[in-house]
């Protein structure tokens, strides 16, 4: 029997209510350890800061620009240099703030031992 809009079948009995398919509980999330959120904030963070980086560095210039002389053969095409050009700055960045963490982490020690 197929059921009309109203509520009923075809024999003009009521359709049975529809109850709503029970969805299973989800699963607690998985907590990340303490490095594993520092290289996440790195490769994030710096991530950002080549995107931002990449966009202002090529609003202005433009690598077919460049190719007057002897260029690389790489350099043919703006794709290659778009990309050559952001993870060199997602590498930059990364160090930056790998160095930076690093730094904020490590205990300051004096030479004589002493706090």
């Amino acid at each position: 029997m197929s059921t009309l809009s109203s509520g009923t079948t075809r024999g003009g009995k009521p359709s049975p209510p529809h109850e709503p398919t029970p969805v299973p509980p989800l699963e607690p999330a998985h907590e990340l350890t303490p490095r594993a959120r520092t290289v996440g904030v790195v490769v994030w963070c710096s991530f950002l800061a080549a995107a931002g980086a990449t966009t202002l560095l090529f609003a202005f210039l433009d690598p077919a620009g460049f190719q007057h002389g002897d260029v690389p053969a790489w350099w043919t095409s703006r794709h290659t240099v778009y990309a050559a050009g952001f993870f060199f700055f997602w590498l930059v960045a990364a160090c930056s703030a790998a160095l930076t963490i690093y730094m904020a982490h490590t205990d300051r020690r004096q030479s004589d031992g002493s706090e």
